[in-house]
């Protein structure tokens, strides 16, 4: 990935700025302003250091930010939330006249699947 070194590029690329060493295992290169002469100038980087970057790190790295992942952390998050803040949600439908909340989140996802 080249990006612009700002915003989410920051939190989600592990990079170098042109010219500077970086990390070991690095997934972009990130440029220092918004010009064409910077965006050139990390171009002209990844093409004398393309060999450093290893797909399955990228992919790794890209992983952190799939969908799934995406709702595992949001279950947890809804888990935490319901048990400091929610009751338990009455319904006639389950035996013991109550069902935990989050189940039913975990229902309705498996249902789109």
């Amino acid at each position: 990935m080249i990006a612009y070194g700002g915003g989410g590029a920051l939190e989600t690329v592990t990079a170098t700025l042109p010219g500077q060493i970086g990390p070991s295992n690095p997934t972009g290169i990130l440029f220092k302003a918004q010009t064409e002469a910077s965006l050139l100038e990390a171009l002209a980087e990844f093409e004398t250091t393309a060999h450093r970057f290893n797909p399955d790190t990228i992919r790794q790295n890209a992983e952190r930010f799939s969908e799934a992942v995406f709702a595992t952390q949001y279950l947890r998050y809804l888990s935490r939330c319901q048990a400091k803040f929610q009751p338990k949600l009455q319904t006639e439908n389950h035996p013991a006249g109550q069902i935990d909340r989050m189940d039913c989140v975990h229902r309705t996802i498996e249902s789109k699947q």
